[in-house]
């Protein structure tokens, strides 16, 4: 695995091989010639790692060298020239020299604009995306040429390393937003989406992600054996293949391999094995026939790469072993929405107060259960549409009647919570260790005779963690109702032959025993090791882990009494399978109010993706209390809230801003469209107010648009909005500003601050500093005139 470091430090070879003045002197052969040292070479070969460009011969670069011994090779036929070596479009000049100067001024341009983070400038830079230089017919590929260069000058670190219009809009789609048409949207998705964390890293598994949709399609020993075989019959030094041979992706998605214009399209049979016979067939054909090539624009470079780079091609194999062993296990179990998640594990919700963070976070909780996109559910939302809804929660009991489409997703978030997939918390200076992971607690149980204990209980997120890793490993399995009934009858009889059985526990290195059964009260009572007696198992809770109607803690507490009866009853049972995959969510509201590093501890190393259970990386710890093995299971999803005008922001740990993505939630007036009061519009009022306490303070202490919201369905909405600003917005103005209420003035107007009336309250006393300060007040609410103070704040009406 590639790791941040190695990639930051080929862009670093790049800026020290190209620095910008380099850029502004550069050569016709120094851009494009056949050293392999080329500025050409170097954005499509040398670093190929930090996300490919070409798909073809060279087209993207304006002038291409003429490297093949044929001295009629042109790589387009449609206005292209060819002259002392060189092939270029006459799109950039009539001669050599002016093509070049007109190629490399465009560049430059690029760079520079890349150096000040002007990305739209670079937008409209049309380098390799021109009708005249380009004459394939995939949009995807005209602009990665431009985009890369603005990635390897670029000092922010804002791009990241994707350049390809399909695998930008991938990358998009797998982390659940809207891909765009639109390099500039996706990017900005991106950022927000990444957050604090290393561009690098964020990036590095959503590179690929077209390549290896199409290679799972394929088995691995199928691609090894054609990758092994075209590397016999094309050797290379440089890694690349003959001129006249190019590796393609076809419109069906299939692999061909073109060899002088000629495709030789049956690779594959309908199961994916590989054709020996006819690929040595073909190839002899078309090698026989020497047909003048006829330019081939949907070049695929990095499956080139996998014949010749052997690193690489395990690379991806590795992540395409992980794709169809998820396909198997699919395709045993049946279909399972929790493996399609394109969310990362770890993410957190920011922006201002009243943005609908929390609000947000119901949504993507259920997005990531569901296994869809978030813009279906809110599409629900705002549709209510139950059919619909009823199709994504197919195993969920939504009955209705709703009036709402969010009455829809609160049903179903509810159920959700009820089956153990989602727990909500909220964190504050309170918060422990002890309550989150594990601690010493004082037990006081259902399932006791009423006497008070303490014991190590596991906390929220431990228990959550536990209940996914029993899912993610297979440890749970499910039972019909009636193999229950049947199970436990063959057990009642083989206890009752036998009172004094044992039941081992594997946690505790231990044994149990019943000493009854109550099946009239429904409980069996037991005895510990230790000659305790204070706690039963109920039989209703033991019937629905049986079944799978519940989820329950098997490792910890009453938890591994159950489970070590559960082992006997498996085996009576007469069916048995395991239960599907399935995902499960934490949400932590106020994330940055509590001490992350008292609370989290060792964890924070253990929520990284690659760190957590079944990955590469895993790891393992053993808990302070418990003395425990534990480790974050892939399947656990963690999506947090911050309010950025809190001021405990500041001390978020670093190490977790590194570990988690970011999600902005701004202000979005536009929802409060049509809402109107003594004329005049909510959604102007509010954009009003933040870009006047934008100016003041910062983005991070704007005002939401849930403030306002209520004022849509309010029977009065002058009197709704009296509530909202009296109650609401002043309050919390006066703690941004800390009382000055001469900038709550500037932000409101003279509707609802106005000057001090001078009064002589001091002793006689030359001091003209305190003399001369003007202070203000906010007006008593009782003399405040609404509409006329909506006018004052600087708006017009509507109607």
């Amino acid at each position: 695995m590639e790791t941040a470091l190695k990639l930051a430090e080929l862009k670093a070879a790049f800026l020290k091989e190209w620095p910008l003045e380099r850029l502004e002197k550069m050569s016709l052969e120094e851009y494009s010639d056949d050293s392999g040292n080329s500025f050409c070479d170097w954005l499509d070969t040398k670093t190929i790692e930090l996300g490919p460009v070409s798909r073809g011969l060279g087209h993207q670069f304006g002038i291409v060298f003429h490297y093949m011994e044929d001295e009629h090779y042109c790589p387009m036929e449609k206005g292209w020239k060819e002259k002392e070596g060189y092939a270029f479009p006459s799109f950039f000049g009539e001669d050599l020299k002016t093509a070049y100067e007109t190629v490399r001024a465009e560049i430059l341009r690029i760079a520079k604009a890349a150096e000040n983070g002007d990305w739209e400038t670079i937008a409209e830079i049309k380098l390799g995306s021109h009708e005249e230089v380009y004459l394939g017919d995939k949009e995807d590929g005209k602009q990665a040429f431009k985009w890369k260069i603005a990635f390897l000058y670029d000092k922010t670190n804002y791009l990241p390393p994707i350049f390809r219009l399909d695998e930008l809009k991938a990358a998009v789609k797998k982390l659940g937003g809207k891909a765009e048409d639109n390099y500039l949207a996706n990017y900005e998705y991106l950022a927000k989406k990444r957050g604090a964390e290393d561009v690098y890293r964020f990036s590095e598994d959503l590179q690929y992600l077209p390549l290896i949709k199409v290679l799972s399609n394929y088995k691995q020993q199928a691609l090894q054996q054609l990758f092994e075989a075209l590397k016999e019959k094309f050797p290379s030094e440089k890694g690349r293949f003959p001129a006249n041979v190019v590796f393609t992706i076809n419109n069906d998605k299939k692999i061909q391999l073109n060899i002088n214009g000629g495709a030789i399209s049956e690779l594959w049979s309908k199961e994916g094995d590989f054709l020996r016979a006819n690929f040595d067939e073909c190839l002899v054909e078309r090698q026989a026939e020497n047909k003048s090539i006829a330019y081939q624009p949907n070049n695929v470079r990095n499956l080139e790469r996998m014949v010749y780079d052997i690193n690489f091609r395990e690379k991806i194999l590795d992540k395409l072993d992980v794709q169809s062993s998820t396909d198997k296990e699919m395709k045993k179990n049946g279909p399972s929405k929790s493996l399609e998640n394109k969310q990362p594990n770890n993410q957190i919700l920011f922006g201002p107060p009243g943005t609908g963070k929390t609000y947000n976070s119901i949504n993507y909780a259920l997005a990531i259960l569901a296994g869809v996109d978030l813009e279906e559910l809110n599409a629900i939302e705002k549709e209510n549409n139950l059919e619909k809804a009823q199709q994504i929660f197919s195993e969920l009991d939504l009955e209705g009647p709703f009036t709402t489409g969010r009455e829809i997703l609160r049903a179903a978030y509810t159920q959700y919570k009820k089956l153990g997939q989602i727990q909500f918390t909220t964190f504050h200076q309170s918060m422990s260790y002890e309550d989150f992971v594990e601690g010493i607690k004082p037990v006081l149980e259902e399932e006791s005779e009423g006497n008070l204990s303490y014991e190590i209980k596991a906390g929220i997120f431990k228990q959550l963690a536990q209940l996914a890793a029993q899912n993610y490993s297979g440890e749970n399995r499910l039972h019909a109702e009636s193999s229950f009934d049947a199970a436990f009858a063959k057990f009642l009889a083989a206890w009752e032959a036998d009172p004094k059985m044992a039941f081992s526990l594997r946690r505790a290195n231990s044994e149990f025993q019943i000493y009854a059964i109550d099946q009239e009260r429904g409980r069996i009572h037991f005895e510990k090791a230790s000659g305790s007696r204070t706690h039963y198992l109920r039989l209703a809770t033991l019937k629905e882990i049986f079944t799978g109607e519940r989820d329950f803690n098997l490792k910890e507490g009453l938890g591994i009494y159950y489970q070590s009866i559960l082992n006997t009853l498996e085996q009576y049972a007469t069916d048995s399978k395991i239960e599907a995959p399935k995902n499960y969510v934490l949400i932590i509201d106020e994330i940055n109010r509590g001490n992350i590093s008292e609370i989290l501890g060792e964890l924070i190393t253990l929520l990284e993706e690659d760190k957590r259970l079944g990955q590469k990386e895993s790891l393992e710890i053993v808990l302070p209390y418990s003395k425990d093995e534990f480790s974050v299971p892939p399947n656990l999803y963690i999506i947090g809230t911050m309010n950025t005008a809190d001021r405990s922001v500041e001390a978020l740990d670093a190490a977790l801003r590194r570990r988690f993505s970011f999600v902005e939630m701004p202000p979005r007036p536009e929802l409060l469209e049509n809402i109107l009061v003594y004329g005049y519009a909510m959604e102007k009022l509010l954009w009003t107010i933040n870009q006047r306490i934008e100016r003041l303070l910062s983005k991070d202490h704007l005002i939401g648009h849930s403030y306002f919201l209520p004022i849509k369905n309010a029977e009065a909405p002058e009197k709704e909005l009296a509530l909202v600003v009296r109650h609401k917005i002043l309050p919390l103005l006066q703690e941004y500003f800390y009382g000055d209420f001469g900038k709550i003035g500037l932000v409101l107007g003279q509707g609802f601050v106005r000057k001090e009336e001078e009064t002589q309250i001091f002793a006689a006393m030359d001091y003209e500093p305190l003399m001369e300060e003007e202070r203000f007040q906010l007006i008593p609410w009782a003399e405040v005139d609404l509409e006329i103070a909506l006018a004052q704040l600087g708006l017009e009406k509507e109607a």
